[in-house]
């Protein structure tokens, strides 16, 4: 598109010969392609789907009125309004698709606003100053300044929409390199990342913290017995019903294999148990295709105890215990606060 945009000036300002007006139609229909195409890809960008083929169309309409404007001088109001309000609409079209993204989207929907403002500015000034519109460089002082401001927009855009690229490759490299591509829950790496920030930033609150190791009973009879891709299917299951029942402020992760653990702030030993007796209750109501069950290992401090690697090693302990007592219930770590769910105690 911004290629689109610099060559349509550069044709658009070749004046001599026979070839005059050819070259004005063509440099006028390069420069507003080119804002289709931008526009066309933003909306790409943005996830949507935009209909390529008819949004050429309409650009390629919007400028045809030109072709009933053959007097290169007399012409040059009318030529530079209608040219002026249609790149003004595409950078509004633009600015209006990009405004809701990040940083750098933020700061190129604003460039595009501000193109649009001066797009519409032209088209009002050579409307009020016919003198100040000309067919080209030679001609008018506003069409120069306009000329000129279009060809730095091309390089300006194109740089501003190759940084909102950049910067989301970045963030999707960020992503994959900290959540699970099966479950799309966080990884082991992307939960320590969270749970360690989390943990410091409410230490001196001393508010009590429990984490849940959470393991799928006998997993390994799944894949051998149905397969992986089965197996995929009941990771996904378990992992999208688990997250229908935790709380917003808990952070859930795909421990590794067919485990899973999450950080429960500001909960204790009780409602960590019941919060517990809720994933496993869930799972009953809801089970996977064959079915499974969990066990659950539970842990609970605050951050004047061992922190949080040592929540996750007593709650690892106990998931073991969990597993060694029969597997299908939940066991709290510590003499004082231990407690098993047998698989009949889901009422």
């Amino acid at each position: 598109g911004a290629a689109c945009i610099t060559l349509g000036v550069l044709v658009g300002t070749q004046h001599g010969g026979g070839f005059a007006f050819a070259a004005v139609m063509a440099g006028n229909w390069l420069v507003v392609i080119g804002y289709a195409l931008i526009f066309i890809g933003v909306q790409r960008f943005s996830g949507l789907r935009p209909r390529a083929g008819t949004v050429l169309l309409i650009a390629t309409l919007s400028v045809a009125p030109v072709l009933a404007m053959p007097d290169l001088e007399a012409d040059a109001v009318a030529r530079g309004v209608l040219v002026g309000a249609v790149m003004g609409c595409f950078s509004i079209a633009i600015a209006a698709t990009l405004a809701g993204g990040g940083g750098v989207q933020r700061l190129t929907a604003a460039v595009f606003a501000i193109n649009a403002v001066m797009d519409f500015a032209y088209g009002a000034w050579v409307l009020v100053t016919p003198s100040a519109a000309g067919p080209g460089v030679e001609g008018g002082w506003a069409t120069t300044v306009f000329l000129v401001w279009t060809i730095m927009m091309a390089f300006v855009t194109g740089a501003a929409l190759a940084l909102m690229v950049s910067e989301r490759l970045r963030d999707e490299l960020d992503r994959q390199a900290s959540h699970d591509p099966l479950t799309d829950l966080l990884n082991r790496r992307g939960f320590d990342l969270v749970a360690e920030k989390l943990f410091a930033s409410r230490s001196r609150d001393l508010q009590p913290f429990s984490v849940l190791m959470i393991d799928l009973d006998h997993f390994k009879r799944v894949n051998d017995g149905h397969g992986h891709e089965v197996g995929d299917r009941v990771l996904t299951h378990v992992a999208r019903t688990l997250s229908v029942h935790l709380r917003a402020e808990d952070v859930f992760a795909r421990w590794g294999g067919e485990e899973f653990i999450v950080l429960m702030p500001n909960c204790d030993a009780a409602q960590a148990a019941e919060a517990a007796q809720r994933l496993r209750a869930a799972l009953a109501i809801n089970p996977s295709s064959p079915r499974v069950t969990i066990s659950v290992g539970i842990a609970s401090g605050d951050a004047d105890d061992d922190g949080l690697t040592g929540l996750k090693r007593r709650a690892d302990g106990a998931l073991y215990e969990a597993k060694a007592c029969g597997r299908d219930r939940a066991v709290a770590a510590g003499a004082t606060t231990r407690m098993a769910f047998e698989s009949g105690g889901l009422g």
